[in-house]
């Protein structure tokens, strides 16, 4: 475990950011924010990787009375039944980003408006004549995964186009997931002529894809992503993505925390940061694809 720790004042207190994503530019824009609020209240911060697990492990949780750890934010990873029952008894708030599940609905959390960004990025296709657009969500049955094949679907529903379960599919938000999805969606008979990715990551994946295939974007076929990290700007050619604001949402989840850390309520239990579509050059009207 890696501590970026900055106090100030009087109060010398840590939290705890629990992520299932540690390897990914997501984690990092999400940690600015974290960091900055963090200093502003004299807190520090543990990173704690748990590498894509639904949960993290009862090693982490016997480690935090040893590190005084006052808070935690769990980021893309859930906590569980026990786990929740334990934090609870000895007092450690708990707030969580882009929660993987329904189980923790109880707990307070932060995330973005994702259905409403999907439905805006699906329209933006639909709108340039696509008919044919698959999805690649975040894991299955994870609440931005729900988030962002409803936002898809209700889009094609506007458009008149009838759903297929082929084009909808789930998996983690790194790069050879994208790849994986992608080879597969493009290989087959009738092939989609965009996809809509869950993250930044996953468009590089079905870059790369669309390259292995002789598919070229956005000739043959158009790539939407999701987040905008720093690089989304870029590739070539840049990608048309759905910003969210992370290093805010990182900023709110840090102040949900030390409100309850200092016994103070929250004013909003559960956080949603507006989303909005950043048109660049990887998407056009469908046309035939070149090889």
């Amino acid at each position: 475990m890696s501590t970026r720790a900055t106090q100030s004042g009087s109060r010398a207190t840590l939290v705890d950011l629990v992520t299932g994503e540690p390897d990914s530019s997501w984690v990092a824009e999400l940690l600015a924010g974290i960091e900055q609020v963090a200093h502003e209240h004299g807190v520090g911060v543990a990173f704690h990787p748990v590498h894509y697990r639904a949960t993290p492990g009862m090693d982490w949780l016997d480690s935090l009375a040893e590190r005084g750890t006052a808070g935690i934010i769990a980021a893309r990873t859930g906590l569980n039944a026990y786990q929740r029952r334990e934090i609870a008894g000895r007092g450690i708030p708990a707030v969580l980003v882009d929660a993987t599940d329904h189980s923790d609905d109880a707990l307070p959390s932060v995330t973005a408006t994702s259905r409403h960004g999907a439905l805006t990025a699906a329209q933006h296709l639909t709108g340039l004549g696509h008919r044919r657009i698959a999805v690649i969500g975040g894991p299955s049955g994870s609440h931005f995964a729900g988030s962002l094949v409803a936002g898809y679907r209700e889009a094609l529903t506007v458009a008149h186009i009838p759903y297929d379960p082929f084009l909808v599919r789930f998996g983690g938000f790194r790069q050879e997931e994208g790849h994986r999805h992608a080879w597969s969606l493009l290989r087959a008979r009738t092939p989609p002529t965009a996809i809509l990715t869950g993250s930044t990551t996953q468009a590089l994946g079905v870059y790369k894809a669309s390259r292995d295939l002789g598919v070229r974007v956005p000739d043959g076929l158009s790539v939407v992503g999701f987040d905008d990290l720093t690089h989304a700007s870029w590739i070539s050619p840049s990608l048309t993505t759905v910003r969210r604001p992370l290093r805010e949402i990182g900023g709110v989840a840090m102040r949900m925390v030390t409100t309850l850390m200092d016994g103070g309520e929250l004013t909003v239990v559960r956080a949603e940061l507006a989303t909005h579509l950043v048109l660049r050059h990887s998407t056009a009207a469908p046309h035939r694809r070149t090889r």
